[in-house]
């Protein structure tokens, strides 16, 4: 009967093992290479009036998805907001669309490239607009100050920004 018992040095080795695999899940898991975070804006269809999601990586305008190829871009920046829940479409508004002058998104076409600007050098070139409004207006001047700003709740608090 002794004999089926397992020996004290089995025993050890086992457990050593077990040890041992449970140290390399954990080590895995703790240090395994980890998706890269996509970030994503809300864009408007300037042509439809439609809000659409895309990777917040270009400035815009941008290519509006199912454009036709070689179509004028006309994807802008909707500020998006609410002042109830962002999930519901119904509780969204747009507070401003945004846009950079043609000829700064030919030389900087990513948002990364701001960061290696000054503010006085990319803010003369981002342009805002109201909804329905009609004229674009460059954000530094007081008008375009008035346009960007963030929209009040009816209980008074500032409105949530809003993310797809």
């Amino acid at each position: 009967m002794s004999e089926d018992l397992p020996k004290p040095r089995n025993t050890r080795l086992v457990v050593g093992a077990i040890a041992f695999v449970a140290a390399c899940v954990a080590f895995y898991i703790q240090f395994r290479p980890q998706p890269a975070l996509v970030a994503q804006a809300y864009y408007y269809d300037l042509n439809t009036g439609k809000l659409f999601p895309a990777r917040i990586e270009r400035l815009p305008p941008i290519a509006v998805p199912g454009a036709a190829p070689g179509a004028e871009p006309a994807g802008v920046r909707a500020m998006v907001f609410s002042c109830g829940d962002c999930r519901n479409p119904t509780d969204r508004m747009i507070a401003w669309l945004e846009r950079f002058k043609p000829a700064f998104t030919a030389e900087h076409p990513y948002y990364d490239n701001l960061n290696d600007l000054d503010a006085n050098v990319w803010e003369p070139e981002l342009e805002v607009l109201r909804p329905g409004g009609k004229a674009w207006v460059e954000f530094p001047t007081e008008e375009g100050q008035e346009i960007r700003v963030v929209p009040i709740c009816p209980n008074g608090s500032p409105a949530v920004a809003c993310v797809p």
